[in-house]
This record gives structure tokens, C-alpha cells and sequence, in this order.
């Protein structure tokens, strides 16, 4: 029987958005870390029902703005909801054997390991010092060394500010309400639903 997609989406505290959209090398490394937290779920669980070869299968859609146009990278991410034996295990092609997708709580203790995954690379890096203070200026992709009006706007729209202009600095004006975050962190958002923020 066909395994199940389960749609994992990942988003970033603002620095980190605006590091990731500057530098796909980062973007690549942080989406590896996220891929390899989720693959070890499956993983584990398919040694638990006595599957040592498991290969776990997903695709990610990088989604580079907001529903605003703004910059806010995020991960939306395809993962099978199990895994295939290879096909040197089962002679000619692989064996696709469904698993149950994750909990809450296992939802919730993927994001905390990519959390800290990605802060020992971003320290690494050189994008955070080791006492987790930003870096003033890390790593950028060319384009963003060569154009300053890029990385300000950029920087910008991150923020949700407006870069150019009498009302330069100043924040976009919105209709209606916002939905603000008090002091965002790793958290589970409704069912089965987790945000990196």
C-alpha cells in the first residue's frame, strides 16, 4: 500500500531568514540538518519494525516570501510517511513500507534537534559568536557584496519595514490586526503543526 505525504513547514526567527535568503550555500547546509532530523524518525522507527536498510524520501520546496510579498524564507517539505527497503535488499526494485507519522511530541522533539543543529553550524559559520550574539555582517551570496541596495532591501523586508523613501525604516502599514509572537521559540502550534520560530 502507498505510503502517505506528510507536509512538514519549517520557518526561521528573522535574522535567520535574512542569512538563508543572502546565501543559498547556508540555506542548503540548514535544509540538510532539517531533512536529516526528519529521516532519522522514519529511520528509527523502521529498525524498530525490523528494517535495517530504510530510505526515507522527501522533497523541498524553498518559499522565499510571505503572503505580503515580504522576504520570509521557509521549508515546506514532502516527506513519505515511511520508507523503502533498497533494491539490493529486495533484488529488483525497491519495497516501500508504510510507518505511522509523527506525534505531537515527536514533531515537537524534531524541531528542538534541527534548532540546535543549526545553531552549532550557524556558530561554526562565524553567523552567531559563542556567547549566540548575530554577527554584524556574515557570509552573503555575491550579488548581495556587489549590490548594497540588494542586502537593504533585502534586510528590509525581512523586517517588514520599507527601504527606500521618505518612510524609509519605518514599518509597512498594514489593515486589520496583526497576530504578534511573544517571545518566539521552538513551539507546537495546533495539531501536529510545529513552527521554528
Amino acid at each position: 500500500m502507498p505510503s502517505r505525504l506528510w507536509q512538514f513547514v519549517l520557518t526561521f526567527p528573522f535574522a535567520l531568514r535574512f542569512w538563508l535568503a543572502a546565501n543559498n550555500k547556508l540555506l542548503s547546509k540548514v535544509n540538510k540538518i532539517t531533512i536529516a532530523e526528519i529521516a532519522k524518525f522514519y529511520i528509527k522507527q523502521a529498525k524498530s519494525n525490523g528494517l535495517d536498510a530504510a530510505l526515507p524520501g522527501a522533497i523541498t520546496f524553498v518559499q522565499r516570501s510571505g503572503s505580503a510579498l515580504n522576504a520570509n524564507l521557509h521549508l515546506h517539505i514532502l516527506q513519505l510517511e515511511g520508507v523503502f527497503s533498497p533494491p539490493e535488499i529486495n533484488g529488483e526494485k525497491p519495497l516501500q513500507h508504510a510507518l505511522s507519522g509523527p506525534t505531537d511530541e515527536d514533531v515537537a522533539t524534531i524541531v528542538e534537534k534541527i534548532a540546535k543543529r543549526v545553531v552549532k553550524l550557524l556558530r561554526r559559520r562565524g553567523y552567531l559568536d559563542s556567547e549566540g550574539a548575530f554577527v554584524m555582517r556574515p557570509d552573503v551570496d555575491d550579488m548581495f557584496k556587489d549590490n548594497a541596495t540588494i542586502e537593504l532591501a533585502l534586510g528590509a523586508s525581512v523586517q517588514g519595514k520599507i527601504a527606500f523613501g521618505e518612510r524609509a525604516g519605518q514599518y509597512v502599514r498594514k489593515i486589520g490586526k496583526g497576530f504578534g509572537y511573544d517571545e518566539e521559540a521552538p513551539l507546537i502550534k495546533g495539531h501536529r503543526c510545529a513552527a521554528g520560530d
